[in-house]
C-alpha cells in the first residue's frame, strides 16, 4: 500500500493540509483545523498537474474569487452506500455562491425523507470545499451545523455571498 502524503496550501485565511495516496484526496484540512488522521504521512515534493490546480483553486477560492473544484476523479467512494454517492454527486452540482436545503438534497438524491441522513454524509465529510457541504442549510434558512463550527460555515457562506 502507498504512504499517505501531504502538502500544504497558503491562503489568505491560513494554510490549508491537503492528504492523499496516489492521485486520491483523503482528507482537506481548512485553515485553522485539526488533522483527523492518525498515523504517518509524507510531504510531498514533485509535480502533479491536478495538485497544482487544486492549489490554486484554494487560493483564488480564499480571495473570495468565484472558484470550481472539478476534482470528483480524484476522490474514492468506495465506502459509501449508493445513496450516499448520490447526494454528493448532486451536491457538487451546487454552484459557488448558492445554497441547498438538506431536504431539496434528500430530494434531488431520490429520497425525499432522508434530510437527516443527509445532514449525517455531510458531518462526515472529510473534503469540505471539494464537497461543498457549507452549502447546505435547513429549509427555515437557519445555516445548521458544520465540523469546523456554524461560525466558520457563516463566514465561508459569506465569503460566496450566498447570505
Amino acid at each position: 500500500m502507498n504512504k499517505i502524503q501531504y502538502i500544504t496550501i497558503s491562503t489568505r485565511w491560513g494554510k490549508c493540509s491537503l492528504l492523499f495516496r496516489e492521485d486520491i484526496i483523503l482528507e482537506l484540512i481548512l485553515p485553522s483545523g485539526r488533522l483527523r488522521r492518525t498515523g504517518r504521512c509524507t510531504g510531498y515534493h514533485g509535480k502533479k498537474k491536478w495538485l497544482s490546480g487544486l492549489r490554486k483553486r484554494m487560493v483564488r477560492y480564499f480571495n473570495g474569487r468565484r472558484t470550481t473544484f472539478p476534482f470528483l476523479s480524484h476522490l474514492e467512494f468506495s465506502g459509501y452506500t449508493p445513496f450516499q454517492k448520490k447526494v454528493v454527486q448532486q451536491l457538487m452540482k451546487v454552484p459557488y455562491g448558492e445554497r441547498i436545503s438538506y431536504m431539496q438534497l434528500a430530494e434531488k438524491a431520490g429520497s425525499p425523507k432522508a434530510c437527516r441522513c443527509v445532514g449525517n454524509i455531510m458531518a462526515k465529510n472529510k473534503v469540505p470545499l471539494i464537497i461543498p457541504c457549507h452549502r447546505v442549510i435547513r429549509s427555515s434558512g437557519d445555516i445548521g451545523s458544520f465540523g469546523y463550527g456554524r461560525s466558520y460555515k457563516q463566514k465561508l457562506l459569506e465569503l460566496e455571498k450566498i447570505i
